[in-house]
């Protein structure tokens, strides 16, 4: 399963930096805001340390809204850090805490998660029995794993094969990439928890009834968790979903979504019917033009 961290050191914090502005990205807290999650989050006091890393982070965003990438960019805000770790030196904890929110800056706003995950094992080794060192291996166990899925995931470009795989439907009925003899299949990999999911289902059912019988078929991937099985038939029916679906409980350790490197919601692939990917992650009209072109081949 994907790892959890179990205290996030200043988590309002940290929060502001590892949510991503898609619907949802698997992280190493659990699922966005908006995701049921059952992994327990600390509670950090306001303090003035908090307080200071979050005019820190509203001047980094508001940076990175300007096209800021590079460690040039955010001299700064580095700057501030450094000055922020030498001033709490004294305080282990409070060093480590800030350790970890620079770690998480160079993850996050300097994209460059090489270079956090060194900084999550020189944090381990300098603050030993700390509460954020404590964390720091199940962090970077996460940080590993999601970049071996954007690994994975960037093989399966457009022209590329999409991974076999045999599977069953809720209904016991099998499910292919190959769908069920159609001209065009679409894998939607998607959840209940997640809004632009949401927003987007009523665009795919008015696609399923325009093209289904010209040949389209939907193979649905749910990422919802277990304890969320029972709500799915009704959720479905509510939004008037026809296509088959598939649900293991497994979040984003669905044994699909690990073949396809999957880290966000939604994500789709529309496949000719050798699983050849035609198109990736388009959503609205986009999909419904290329599903139509699909169909036309």
């Amino acid at each position: 399963m994907t790892p959890r961290r179990r205290f996030l050191p200043l988590p309002s914090i940290l929060a502001a930096l590892t949510l991503l502005p898609a619907c949802s990205r698997e992280r190493a807290g659990g699922p966005a805001a908006s995701t049921p999650s059952n992994a327990p989050v600390s509670v950090t006091p306001a303090s003035a340390l908090e307080t200071k890393l979050k005019t820190l982070v509203a001047a980094a965003e508001a940076k990175r809204s300007a096209g800021a990438r590079t460690p040039a960019d955010y001299a700064d805000e580095i700057g501030q850090m450094d000055a922020l770790l030498a001033a709490h030196a004294a305080v282990p904890a409070e060093a480590a805490q800030v350790a970890a929110f620079r770690a998480e800056f160079t993850r996050k706003m300097l994209r460059d998660p090489d270079g956090a995950i060194a900084r999550y094992r020189q944090l381990k080794a300098d603050y030993p029995g700390t509460p954020a060192a404590a964390e720091a291996d199940a962090t970077i166990a996460w940080i590993e794993k999601i970049e071996a899925k954007k690994k994975l995931e960037a093989t399966l470009a457009v022209g590329a094969k999409f991974p076999a795989f045999a599977a069953t439907d809720t209904a016991g009925r099998p499910l292919t990439p190959t769908g069920q003899g159609g001209q065009a299949v679409l894998i939607e990999f998607w959840a209940m928890w997640c809004p632009d999911c949401r927003a987007e289902l009523p665009n795919l059912v008015a696609i399923y009834e325009k093209f289904h019988a010209r040949g389209l078929d939907i193979v649905g991937v749910s990422l919802d968790k277990e304890e969320d099985r029972a709500k799915f038939a009704p959720f479905l029916k509510d939004k008037g979903v026809a296509w088959p679906q598939h649900f293991d409980g497994l979040y984003y350790d669905n044994k699909i979504a690990l073949l396809a490197g999957v880290n966000r919601t939604p994500t789709n692939y529309l496949l000719a019917p050798d699983g050849t990917i035609l198109a990736k992650n388009l959503t609205g009209s986009a999909l419904a033009t290329a599903v139509a072109a699909a169909l036309k081949r």
